[in-house]
């Protein structure tokens, strides 16, 4: 077979027709916002990129409450109260730094996994969204808790 050769084209005055449109997704808007906020068809079993507004708050929320958590336990056990949780007594008794950073780590990677998992079905009933809303509910009722056992002097 003959083989055709096509005459070279100059790349400053004319494109080619398999030039497709770079973009550097370092930039693009899209690349942080992300834009998929459902399933294109229900056989998907992909993860979206945008999640409902107040599952963002309700993942900082229960962040801040962590926070607090850790706070009020370190002022309890200053009061002569005792921790609970064999690892966290562990990690108190190591350094209170690497308490408030592992406790805080723990608990920002499991939110932001269940905020992945938003619409993944869990225990084939439950939404991640739902563990979300759990876990809010535990550290609320965990930190009122914590409120009426602390002692009002300082």
């Amino acid at each position: 077979m003959d083989q055709v050769t096509r005459p070279p084209q100059s790349t400053d005055s004319c494109r080619r027709s398999d030039d497709r449109r770079k973009t550097d997704y370092r930039l693009n808007r899209h690349a942080v916002q992300g834009r998929r906020r459902q399933q294109r068809r229900l056989e998907d079993n992909h993860h979206i990129d945008l999640y409902d507004r107040h599952l963002g708050w309700l993942a900082m929320i229960v962040v801040v409450l962590c926070l607090l958590d850790a706070l009020f336990t370190l002022h309890l056990l200053n009061h002569g109260a005792k921790e609970m949780n064999a690892f966290m007594d562990f990690l108190i008794r190591t350094d209170t730094t690497l308490f408030l950073t592992i406790k805080y780590g723990l608990t920002a990677f499991g939110i932001m996994t269940l905020l992945v998992l938003d619409k993944a079905r869990l225990f084939r009933r439950l939404r991640g969204r739902h563990f979300i809303y759990l876990v809010a509910l535990g550290y609320a009722c965990l930190i009122g808790y914590e409120l009426s056992i602390m002692p009002l002097n300082y």
